[in-house]
């Protein structure tokens, strides 16, 4: 796991790679981050391998938050990769004719 900030952004790097566990334990931390609400947290964006975090940084230190991340990813669950739903869309395909 690799943490960097710029500016009032943290990213939360797990991988570089396609990887459903990589998934899984991003997935985890959003979920983490939500339940324990923390006050330096405005918006998570999960993506494949990283989790993006805009911080209110008069909040807490960036040492403060960095912590409380570390802490968070260690308590995070071992397990198989977290699947997600699947979503299914009806779809009609039609020829516009000129």
């Amino acid at each position: 796991m690799r943490i960097r900030r710029f500016s009032n952004i943290i990213y939360v790097e797990f991988c570089d790679v396609v990887d459903p566990d990589c998934n899984s334990k991003v997935l985890s931390l959003d979920s983490a981050l939500a339940a324990r609400s923390p006050t330096w947290l405005v918006e998570a964006v999960p993506s494949y391998g990283s989790l993006a975090l805009v911080v209110d940084p008069t909040e807490s230190s960036e040492t403060g938050i960095t912590q409380e991340l570390k802490e968070a990813v260690d308590a995070l669950p071992l397990g198989p990769a977290r699947t997600g739903r699947l979503h299914q869309l009806p779809m009609r395909w039609w020829r516009i004719r000129p």
